[in-house]
């Protein structure tokens, strides 16, 4: 067995192994919240928990985000998420920041999972930015009348990582890695015994 034949073999052997690892780690995810309806006054806050469950395949490392964090930055909304990336399953909270300047109305904030376990499907929250109250100043009570319209949301006990995701691949990967050089070293040893003879 010459020396190149030795290379391409061991260069197939590994794409193999590898492929058959990436493979294992695709699969899709399910996005669920609380609270799927939340209003919020400008300059106030609230928090909405959330899920992110694997729905087909093997799990491997996953990203929650909104995708359409700039815009709503734009409008005086901020999205902080707790925890965005582990292997499914895992749980957070979404802080929801509404600055004093946001423009009122209602707006869609949509969840998403991306990675190697993907959303099989949009998940979407209500957000609603009411207008600010406008306030008589010539009633001697007015700062009485005045209620809060902020509505909190009750996020459940769940027990959540604090700490991320050590990151991919995951551990199955490196057993495949090392099987595959563990392969390699053995048909070069056995290619060099055949010359020798």
């Amino acid at each position: 067995m010459s020396m190149e034949q030795i290379v391409a073999l061991s260069v197939f052997a590994f794409a193999v192994l590898m492929g058959t690892a990436f493979a294992g780690g695709i699969g899709t995810s399910t996005i669920s919240v609380n609270s799927s309806s939340v209003t919020v006054s400008q300059g106030h806050s609230a928090s909405v928990a959330y899920t992110v469950k694997l729905a087909s395949g093997s799990t491997w490392g996953t990203m929650i985000s909104a995708n359409d964090s700039t815009a709503l930055e734009g409008k005086g909304i901020t999205l902080k998420f707790s925890n965005s990336y582990m292997d499914p399953t895992y749980s957070g909270v979404l802080m929801i920041s509404i600055s004093s300047a946001a423009v009122p109305g209602n707006y869609t904030i949509g969840l998403i999972a991306t990675g190697d376990d993907p959303s099989t499907a949009q998940t979407n929250i209500t957000l609603m930015v009411p207008s600010a109250p406008i306030v008589n100043k010539s009633q001697t009570n007015a700062t009485s009348s005045v209620s809060s319209s902020i509505v909190s949301t009750t996020v459940p006990s769940t027990t959540i990582s604090s700490s991320p995701a050590s990151g991919k691949p995951s551990s199955y990967t490196y057993a495949y890695v090392a099987i595959a050089m563990v392969i390699i070293v053995v048909i070069i040893v056995a290619a060099l015994l055949m010359r020798r003879k």
